[in-house]
């Protein structure tokens, strides 16, 4: 039977889900929750999205309880505090989270002094509100990934052999990355926060898109002969769906 594969996005309130879309040939319309910010929706070939969008949005209320739901048990890094003494998390493992005054060094000095150790991570800030020391982190950890992605992409690119655009690291609302047909990657900085298999199935990923802009077989094939386990990495990615609204 042939199938035809496509995504969008769909915001149901403040919640953007990226809707995986297989069409073939069936009556039925069948929706599944794969994550707390992913759908799977099997259609009819005829089936348009805009009925789809219709579906979701008058099965919105159930969508937004199930996801919730399988986002709590599922995601570990929901309730991350950027308090002194809470935990925080680098590549997957949690440190001990510190925050320390800084007194103004008279130069007028805004940025936070980070440092991470085998155990901790600690800031010492002329400002040590949640918020202050939240953005401070977010900045920190986007520096963090893009080292990290880089590293990875210079690893695995020779296996792909195709131009590399512009990459960017963002905090993209419904994905963890995405390649353009220009050749530019977009990476999440959340990534930073995972085990590092996992960035390293997202860096694999997008890098195979440069030659397969799409979901094909042969897309797939280009990710399994990277990475053999990609299906268990990618079945261990979705239990972090809900990372990406925090």
């Amino acid at each position: 039977m042939e199938y035809k594969t496509s995504e969008i996005e769909v915001k149901l309130e403040d919640t953007v889900f990226l809707v995986k879309i297989v069409k073939g040939k069936r009556k039925t319309v069948t929706l599944k929750i794969i994550s707390g910010a992913e759908l799977l929706v099997k259609a009819p070939s005829a089936f348009s999205n805009t009925r789809l969008k219709e579906l979701l949005e008058k099965k919105k209320k159930w969508i937004l309880e199930h996801a919730s739901v399988f986002t709590e048990e599922k995601n570990p890094f929901l309730s991350i505090r950027y308090i002194d003494g809470s935990k925080v998390y680098y590549m997957g493992k949690a440190y001990e989270f510190h925050v320390k005054y800084q007194e103004p060094d008279g130069e007028g000095k805004t940025e936070a002094d980070i440092r991470k150790t085998n155990e901790r991570i600690s800031v010492e800030t002329i400002d040590t509100s949640e918020e202050y020391v939240k953005k401070q982190m977010q900045t920190w950890y986007k520096n963090q990934a893009r080292n990290e992605i880089i590293k990875m992409i210079q690893k695995y690119r020779p296996y792909i052999g195709e131009k590399i655009g512009t990459i960017r690291i963002k905090s993209q609302k419904s994905r963890w990355g995405s390649c353009s047909e220009l050749g530019n990657l977009n990476f999440n900085w959340h990534l930073i926060l995972l085990p590092e298999s996992l960035m390293e199935y997202v860096v694999v990923h997008e890098l195979c898109h440069l030659r397969y802009l799409n979901h094909s077989e042969d897309f797939w094939n280009c990710v399994k002969q990277i990475l053999p386990d990609y299906k268990e990495r990618e079945t261990e990615l979705k239990k972090y769906g809900g990372l990406l609204y925090n």
